[in-house]
């Protein structure tokens, strides 16, 4: 977004825009970091289950462990050394705006898992959440 100003004036760019509209329901679950690295798990990012063990994964669509499957999104922000656990919190109902969503860094809304697109599967496979792009209570200052 493109912002002029002009000697007396400058305009600065809030951004209080919610990842949910609305209500939502939530679940918990495990999350182990077997990456070899510390791993920072971001709001709104997308989580799968691995089938075998029931633990939490952040959703690859190059995985065939289930992760590859969206289950629900992150609510919170957190840092999980490599070898540690952590208790999360995914929302698998709601409204999600879209574009506040975060993925693993090779996937995005057009990614194809087993021949439909993210964006056609996360609503049909998780519990309940609907994709929408909005943009509530994001203005320039003194607007």
């Amino acid at each position: 977004m493109a912002q002029t100003s002009d000697q007396n004036q400058a305009l600065t760019t809030y951004d209080y825009s919610q990842l949910f509209r609305g209500n939502y329901k939530v679940i918990t679950g495990t999350y182990t970091n077997s990456s070899g690295d510390e791993v920072t798990l971001s709001e709104g990012m997308l989580f799968g289950r691995v089938h075998a063990t029931g633990l939490l994964a952040i959703l690859a669509s190059g995985s065939s462990d289930g992760s590859q499957i969206p289950l629900g999104i992150n609510l919170t922000s957190a840092t999980v050394a490599n070898g540690a656990s952590a208790t999360i919190t995914l929302a698998v109902t709601g409204i999600v705006n879209q574009d506040k969503l975060v993925f693993d860094g090779t996937d995005d809304l057009e990614t194809v898992v087993d021949s439909r697109q993210l964006r056609d599967r996360i609503p049909a496979d998780t519990a309940g959440i609907e994709l929408e792009s909005f943009t509530e209570l994001v203005n320039y200052e003194n607007s």
